[in-house]
């Protein structure tokens, strides 16, 4: 008996039971569902048992330089620090500390509120205010939560990497308002949680990005860095608030991506993960506005942009082939941006992946297609009184229009109601700009000679000083002069480009009429001698021309010996069918 109880002994001693009764792990699956286990309850000390065989694996090297399986583990399931021993069958850990966030979130859960420390609770009460203020889906809070982060924190780091600081922690980020890719990780697990979203922590490295490419740590090469995964509409998906976070607007290039995206700019190992991303994000994974539009060539780009800016859209996420590489076409693409009405514009870059955001439009433009368009906006533009406003001619219509030293557009604005034909112009993006715009009455576009001969008629009764019309009927000036001559005007001065003629400094004689009959003459005499006018002019229709100036002019001698004029002196101009009379003597 005492030589079985021997040997039972050395059996114990030499082969160790499975921590705590349980099944050793034997794949790195059933290892992460235990180790999630012990975390999840934020257990300082555990044990998990393990096959020989998993162990191997766990403490071999990860895809990550420098760190193995097992700290894979850790690091993604918010562990701080810890202690560990590894033993033949078995891993025992022990003083395991976790991320502030994570610690946060089990007390207000479990409402063991006395473990935390002063800055902790201060901690807890930011994000409880925060997390009460976002709604609606998962989708929409994740985005409210990734927006308001991006809005209130400042990516720090002390460049320290040995001491765990506030920055490294939600604390830095919802108290300072400050933090370094860590502090952005658990500052956004903590409010996730709160606000009732699955989150977990991603530990991995970044790729090297280009100087376009937007984020808190750009420039940083093969760096290791903190992010988090989310489960969205039934599916794991990778978000990164600190390269989300620029200096100039929000982004949204690392907002859910499936790991086929992702895996453009961040490395990680996913046999140390406890979920499984998507290989590739739904559409559903992505607010309307953020979803990315495919675009594989400009003719595809151009009607995208442009239907973009007819709406106004302060943002546009597009994804493209390795063939059409918009991250080395940027100067065209900044063309193609201008040429839509776009004042200014930011934009990012990352994992075949643009965002153009922080768009900025014009007051005032319309994106023409057509001459029509053009003539069409700017008489709006004059109906709503809109002094500055732009046009921007689409492809190909500003290669016409700018050709041959502005011509056609200068023939073509003289068409418009602008009084006068100055703008400003790019051609790299196609842009009119018209500035302090003065507008011609409706009907200055004439295109028959009656309509020149009643226009330039209507305009000498009111004394227009200044009449500027288009037509593009060709006519010698004389057809345009004799009509205003023949309506009061004594002088003028004239100009023509591009069919828009101009008639300035029109000066009219004192005192005149025209006339159409004998009667209107005589009515006009009797109102001269009413208020003893010596001289006045008579601008006659043809036939009234005619009847007052036969037989030298006696019918309108009669007309004036009638009226009492006892002495006059009379000259004419059959040219104009004017009627001069002067030195008149009333009785």
């Amino acid at each position: 008996m005492r030589r079985i109880l021997c040997c039972i002994l050395f059996l114990l001693l030499a082969w160790p039971p499975c921590a705590h009764g349980e099944t050793a792990a034997a794949s790195l699956s059933e290892f992460a569902a235990v180790f999630s286990a012990h975390t999840d309850r934020l257990e300082s000390s555990f044990e998990i048992a393990c096959t020989p065989e998993l162990l191997d694996q766990l403490f071999s090297g990860s895809l990550l330089p420098g760190y193995t399986l097992f700290r894979e583990f850790t690091s993604n399931c918010g562990v701080l620090s810890l202690s560990y021993a590894r033993r033949s069958r078995s891993i025992i850990l022990s003083d395991v500390r976790y991320y502030e966030g994570m610690r946060i979130l089990h007390a207000h859960r479990t409402g063991r509120l006395s473990s935390l420390t002063e800055r902790e609770r201060q901690t807890l009460a930011a994000a409880q205010r925060i997390a009460a203020g976002v709604q609606g889906s998962d989708l929409e809070k994740e985005r409210q939560l990734h927006d308001l982060l991006c809005a209130q924190v400042t990516y720090y780091t002390s460049g320290v990497s040995s001491l765990h600081q506030d920055h490294d922690c939600a604390i830095g980020a919802l108290l300072n308002g400050r933090a370094d890719c860590d502090g952005y990780a658990d500052a956004f697990y903590l409010l996730g949680g709160l606000a009732g979203l699955e989150v977990r922590y991603q530990h991995g490295n970044t790729i090297p990005r280009s100087e376009a490419q937007s984020g808190a740590a750009a420039g940083k090469k093969d760096v290791t860095h903190m992010w988090n995964v989310v489960r969205i509409d039934g599916q794991w998906l990778m978000l990164d608030v600190t390269w989300d976070d620029t200096d100039q607007d929000v982004s949204y290039l690392y907002f859910n991506n499936g790991q086929d995206r992702h895996l453009q700019t961040h490395i990680w190992d996913d046999r140390a993960m406890a979920v499984t991303v998507a290989a590739t994000a739904m559409d559903s994974a992505r607010p309307a506005d953020l979803r990315y539009q495919l675009v594989a060539s400009w003719d595809a780009l151009y009607p995208l942009l442009r239907a973009a800016a007819e709406a106004r859209q302060p943002r546009v996420c597009l994804s493209y082939p390795d063939s059409f590489d918009l991250s080395r076409q940027k100067q065209a693409l900044s063309n193609a941006i201008y040429a839509v009405g776009v004042t200014d514009y930011q934009w990012a870059f990352g994992g075949q992946c643009a965002e153009l955001h922080a768009l900025a439009y014009a007051d005032a433009f319309r994106i023409c297609d057509s001459e029509g368009d053009i003539l069409d906006y700017i008489d709006q533009c004059a109906q709503q009184g809109v002094r500055d406003f732009s046009l921007y001619l689409y492809p190909p219509l500003d290669q016409k229009l700018f050709a041959y030293d502005h011509r056609s557009l200068i023939h073509l604005l003289a068409q418009s109601r602008l009084l006068d034909i100055n703008y400003k112009y790019s051609q790299d993006s196609g842009r009119v700009r018209v500035t302090d715009a003065q507008y011609l009455p409706r009907g200055s576009n004439l295109r028959t000679e009656a309509d020149i001969l009643s226009f330039l008629r209507a305009k000498a009764q009111l004394r227009s000083t200044s009449i500027i019309f288009y037509t593009p009927l060709s006519l010698p000036l004389s057809f345009f002069t004799n009509p205003l001559y023949s309506a009061g005007v004594v002088s003028l001065s004239w100009g023509e480009k591009a069919g828009r003629y101009t008639f300035t400094n029109l000066e009219y004689y004192p005192e005149y009429r025209l006339v159409s009959s004998t009667q209107e003459v005589s009515d006009y005499l009797l109102l001269c001698r009413r208020y003893a006018v010596d001289a006045f002019r008579l601008y006659c229709a043809p036939a009234a021309y005619l009847e007052l100036m036969s037989d030298q002019g006696s019918a309108l001698f009669s007309l004036l010996r009638q009226v009492g004029a006892e002495d006059c002196g009379v000259s004419y101009n059959a040219d104009y069918g004017m009627i001069a009379v002067e030195s008149i003597r009333w009785q």
